[in-house]
């Protein structure tokens, strides 16, 4: 009878920690206005960063560059994705993007939530999710590719 309890823990241990492992990486796709769609498994070993911009945003329209310099220059490290602030139908969207000159991908849902953010309290917003899969940081204001590969430890 005791070797059957200390089997039922051990076996319970296993099963709990299992699960425990299991909730580690939110399940998240990311679905571009292209329709590709990406998957944090998927992207494991890169940082993630999604930026929040708007076109009446002018410290947003000022870091487009900066943005887009790092997802072409660091594409091996990083994955940048943008996302509108303001709720556009895809035609806006888009159209939005090529005038603002945006050349990474755009999302259309937004992934905040699924890492436990509920609202961004300001303009720009840059989220970043470790090569883990896991919430890093949530940088207000502009960024640069410089600023952003100091925080993320790429050179």
């Amino acid at each position: 009878m005791r070797i059957f309890k200390v089997k039922f823990i051990l076996f319970t241990l296993v099963i709990l920690l299992a699960l425990v492992g299991c909730q580690d990486k939110p399940k998240v796709k990311l679905t571009t206005i292209s329709g590709k769609e990406y998957s944090l498994n998927a992207m494991t070993g890169k940082w993630i960063i999604i930026n929040y911009w708007a076109t009446w945003c002018a410290p947003c329209r000022k870091e487009i560059p900066e943005l887009n310099k790092l997802a072409k220059e660091h594409s091996a490290n990083v994955q940048v994705f943008g996302m509108s602030f303001d709720p556009l139908t895809r035609e806006v969207l888009q159209a939005a993007i090529k005038k603002m000159q945006i050349q990474f991908p755009n999302l259309v849902d937004n992934p905040m939530y699924a890492f436990g953010i509920n609202q961004l309290t300001g303009l720009p917003a840059t989220l970043i999710i470790s090569p883990q899969g896991k919430f890093y940081k949530l940088l207000y204001g502009p960024q640069t590719q410089k600023k952003l590969l100091a925080l993320l430890k790429i050179k």
